[in-house]
């Protein structure tokens, strides 16, 4: 299961760039938003697979949402931790 989390993670990382010049339906960036916020804004591979499943999201839309959240700067990957954090003003 690890390694599927990773591999979402890692498609997530690879697709954001080409992801991000497509558009995401806003009712998308609002549950991907919501899974952000019910995970305390970090979103890691071991709780990737389970936001995933939360937003009700197939994984291209999850990971279109996070690409044009990422874009506006609503989100920060770090590529060594492939961790995703939410800007948010409720995040801490």
């Amino acid at each position: 299961m690890k390694s599927a989390r990773l591999t979402a993670s890692l498609f997530i990382l690879t697709a954001a760039p080409t992801l991000a010049t497509e558009t995401a339906e806003d009712a998308n960036l609002d549950k991907v938003i919501q899974v952000f916020l019910a995970h305390e804004c970090v979103l890691t591979p071991d709780n990737g697979a389970k936001a995933e499943q939360a937003a009700g999201l197939s994984t291209e839309d999850f990971s279109k949402a996070i690409a044009v959240l990422e874009k506006r700067g609503d989100v920060k990957i770090n590529p060594a931790t492939l961790e995703f954090r939410l800007n948010h003003k409720d995040c801490p």
